[in-house]
């Protein structure tokens, strides 16, 4: 008894404390023209060289479909090395 009461009075706790986490729906509006306005170059990692074709051919329309944002592709092939592949391509940075 004492377990579905304090069950109850937890579930109504995390349901009013999540519904004040709204937005406030101005500044989306300006973050979303902010963002639209800015060119946008992303770094993708295709671990798979079997998929690299496909990849480059989705990420071509996904640029014509997004003209401000510019995509490199960064294949890297062979499970074992790609840890540390990835690793020397932050380190560069």
């Amino acid at each position: 008894m004492i377990i579905k009461v304090f069950q109850c009075i937890l579930a109504g706790f995390l349901t009013l404390s999540l519904s004040s986490c709204g937005a406030d729906n101005g500044s989306v509006k300006e973050m979303d023209t902010m963002s639209a306005d800015q060119n946008i170059t992303l770094e993708v990692l295709n671990p798979k060289v079997e998929i690299s074709t496909e990849f480059e051919q989705m990420v071509k329309e996904y640029e014509k479909e997004n003209p401000n944002v510019k995509m490199n592709i960064l294949t890297f092939g062979g499970r074992g090395k790609l840890p540390c592949r990835i690793e020397s391509k932050i380190c560069s940075k």
